[in-house]
């Protein structure tokens, strides 16, 4: 897990945010896109890592400099410089710091989808409904950035693009300070600072967006912090009022892109091979090639099949997908040419198959089944139902076959279906009683309710 608190208390990150605020009046752009970026590094120079002390004061700015000293006001400020360098320059008595942290660049996990997103479903316009309620990230354990979630809170400060900015190209892309006011999944509600209670410039972001950076980011990237045009003229110091809303706020951690990026990686890639359940002949396996990854979710086509409906996604920690060479392993049918029959029996493995450590660890319950014993069941062809089922064969290492009593006995076993013991889809019976939960019953019991 790792920390979002803006270590706020030394004002570093603040006055960072501060030192980058470009004031681009249409009369004095050129001048003030000048200001030296560090400035208003304060004497310890800890940043938002929070690794340092307080000296408890907010930092001053440097004398603006005047229209004769821009270039060497613009060369302070570029990144190149050293911002010691700078800052001893601003206040030549003073022991000055730079920040001591660095913000990576973020280069987003996907640019392009290769999915045809023409007519997928956009949740925007139900965004602005008052009665719409998102179920939270952290609801999902299996969702990229779930096991951090609850930490991104509404009031953090973030830079984000400014989309109220009407300086001139030299100063695009702007950014500006924003506040999150709601969140929804992975959506922010963002208000730039300065508007104080007026939403009428609110929008919704992606928090995992590269477009939204943590406080003190432009500060690093030499980039330039423009307030809206629209509210530009409501303060006279920009930077004193950013100094003082900033201090003792938070914001993203440094390392977050990395943590986005950590979150959506995956043990798979595409063309690797594994085995799947077969979906036109459930009590079997079949083997399949990865061909896209999306979110830990994996786009399947089966090998050597002649009908066309051989490609479906599953996330990749579906009970359905399991390495090469497991259908051996635990003693499963599969349907597969003899080439594959002899390297998984040689367990000749080639570095496009899947293995063992990249599929989660089922225990195995103290308890043991036989064939024959009865059960309740989730119905894999139907899973809005829990059936009466019966164990028809015991494999290796936990797995069992089964079969639903409530379809008609098909004697080439195309209706049984493996679980695991482990599996939270199979029950003792009295499961559905106790929960009262309706059990659908055996053939030949359709018109009693069964317990």
């Amino acid at each position: 897990m790792f920390q979002l608190a803006l270590s706020a208390s030394t004002s570093a990150a603040a006055a960072a945010a501060a030192a980058a605020t470009t004031s681009a009046a249409d009369s004095n752009v050129e001048d003030e896109a000048a200001m030296d970026v560090n400035e208003e590094s304060t004497e310890e120079g800890q940043g938002a890592s929070g690794g340092g002390t307080s000296s408890g004061s907010s930092p001053s700015a440097s004398p603006r400099p005047s229209t004769s000293q821009q270039s060497e006001a613009a060369a302070a400020a570029a990144p190149s410089t050293s911002s010691g360098e700078a800052a001893a320059a601003a206040a030549p008595e003073q022991k000055v710091g730079t920040l001591s942290y660095v913000i990576e660049d973020f280069t987003p996990p996907c640019l392009s989808s290769s999915h045809d997103l023409r007519n997928s479903y956009s949740w925007d316009p139900l965004l602005t409904e008052p009665d719409f309620v998102a179920a939270p990230v952290t609801t999902f354990r299996h969702a990229p950035m779930s096991d951090c979630w609850d930490q991104i809170t509404v009031g953090m400060k973030v830079e984000v693009e400014n989309r109220e900015c009407d300086a001139p190209p030299p100063f695009h892309p702007s950014f500006w300070v924003a506040s999150i006011l709601r969140i929804s999944g992975f959506k922010a509600l963002l208000r730039y600072e300065g508007f104080g209670q007026d939403g009428s410039k609110d929008f919704w972001m992606s928090v995992c967006s590269d477009k939204v950076h943590p406080v003190g980011w432009c500060s690093t990237k030499g980039k330039n912090l423009i307030p809206p045009a629209v509210i530009r003229s409501k303060y006279a110091d920009w930077k004193d009022f950013l100094v003082k809303r900033l201090t003792g706020a938070r914001t993203l951690p440094t390392h977050f892109y990395a943590k986005v990026w950590e979150s959506v990686g995956s043990a798979f890639r595409a063309g690797m091979k594994l085995e799947v359940v077969d979906k036109m002949r459930i009590c079997q396996v079949r083997v399949a090639t990865i061909r896209d990854i999306t979110g830990h979710r994996l786009f399947l086509q089966y090998d050597d099949v002649t009908h066309d409906d051989n490609g479906f996604w599953c996330h990749e920690e579906s009970p359905l997908i399991h390495p090469v060479g497991w259908a051996k392993r635990v003693g499963h049918q599969i349907d597969a040419g003899q080439e594959y029959y002899d390297r998984c029996t040689l367990e000749n493995f080639g570095e496009d198959d899947c293995t063992e450590d990249m599929f989660p660890d089922y225990p195995q319950p103290p308890g043991n089944f036989s064939a024959g014993m009865k059960l309740e069941a989730v119905d894999p062809l139907n899973l809005a139902s829990v059936c009466v089922a019966t164990v028809m064969k015991v494999l290796r290492f936990g797995y069992v076959m089964i079969r639903i009593d409530g379809y008609e006995t098909d004697e080439t076993g195309s209706d049984w279906f493996c679980y695991h013991a482990s599996s939270p889809l199979i029950f003792p019976p009295g499961f559905c009683e106790k929960n009262r939960i309706k059990l659908k019953p055996p053939a030949g019991w359709e018109d009693r309710y069964f317990s």
